[in-house]
């Protein structure tokens, strides 16, 4: 870990004999929502990213594969289980509706029955609506967490809980569409999904579309949830100025460069991207969000970032320790 801790904030990538896998591995299970409108389009999805992560230097550690299918073909699965002839899937399930809770759900209760183990949690972005753009984004997204750097830092003891091509603290934590790898040990902390969409909209009141959007309520909660505990110790592997949507993607062979999250301060050349937040009035601003996030964490989790957090530096260095229940 010392050698990843070296590299952060750097604008190269770490060495490569700095990113030995470790000797002990905690197991990895991908959990895979997969949507399909039309069952050809999404099978083309499945096979790019089954090949994409069968070449990334994640697939050593993968155990197994749990994957829900939705859509009106229930033929989906079987388009799902072709790739499945050198791991274990497991399927899930089918519904001709659904949402991410359909995979999110099960891989919130196996970490909370498997609190030593790591998951990983993608899905076909593009299926519903198939673009250049969102094409791009899928790739980004698998490429960073089935990376070397994310694999070694969540299946070891590290200073990371949940690895991701970029997270970003704006408009809400999050990783933008939705793909990481996480340890269990961290995701057991956070409520149940489902539950913890209802807790946003208690707090923050029923908002849908661009209301809900910078603050991660409605459907937007499910991309917020696994970066929304106030002890999260997060880690990207972009260093880029993309933050979120899609606006200034990378390259799908964007170079590997390993940091702590968040990881650009005030001064650097790409702090005003991972500062701007849209959909929020021009003067908005990361001061704004500061008392707004205590009020978030302390109201879904009664507890803020510890001291040593991250977070807490990041958002202004405050005292924001809750006291104990």
């Amino acid at each position: 870990w010392d050698d990843f801790g070296r590299c952060e904030g750097r604008p190269v990538a770490c060495p490569p004999t700095t990113m030995e896998s470790p000797t002990l591995k905690a197991r990895v299970t991908v959990f895979y929502n997969v949507f399909a409108k039309a069952t050809g389009a999404a099978a083309a999805i499945v096979a790019e990213q089954m090949s994409q992560l069968r070449e990334a230097p994640l697939w050593p550690f993968i155990e197994e594969v749990r994957y829900a299918t939705i859509g009106p073909d229930a033929a989906v699965a079987a388009e799902v289980a072709k790739h499945c002839t050198d791991v274990t899937c497991v399927h899930l399930g089918h519904d001709a509706a659904g949402s991410e809770l359909n995979s999110l759900e099960p891989l919130h209760a196996y970490c909370v029955q498997n609190p030593e183990a790591s998951v990983a949690y993608l899905h076909d972005k593009g299926s519903f609506h198939e673009s250049p753009r969102n094409a791009r984004l899928r790739r980004v997204l698998l490429r960073g967490l089935a990376s070397r750097p994310c694999a070694a830092a969540i299946t070891a003891p590290s200073a990371c809980d949940v690895c991701s091509s970029r997270f970003a603290v704006t408009p809400h934590q999050h990783t933008s569409g939705n793909m990481w790898l996480a340890r269990c040990s961290y995701v057991q902390r956070l409520h149940a999904p489902r539950d913890f969409r209802r807790r946003m909209e208690l707090h923050y009141g029923r908002k849908k579309g661009g209301e809900a959007w910078p603050l991660g309520t409605w459907r937007f909660a499910y991309e917020h949830w696994v970066h929304s505990h106030p002890s999260l110790r997060a880690c990207d592997v972009l260093d880029h100025e993309f933050q979120e949507g899609y606006g200034n993607l990378p390259p799908t062979d964007f170079e590997i460069s390993f940091a702590l999250a968040p990881r650009y301060n005030r001064g650097h050349a790409f702090f005003a991207a991972a500062t701007a937040f849209r959909g929020r009035p021009a003067a908005f601003s990361l001061d704004d969000r500061i008392p707004e996030m205590e009020r978030e964490w302390r109201a879904l989790y009664n507890a803020t970032p510890p001291p040593l957090s991250r977070l807490r530096t990041y958002y202004g260095g405050r005292a924001c320790v809750a006291p104990a229940p």
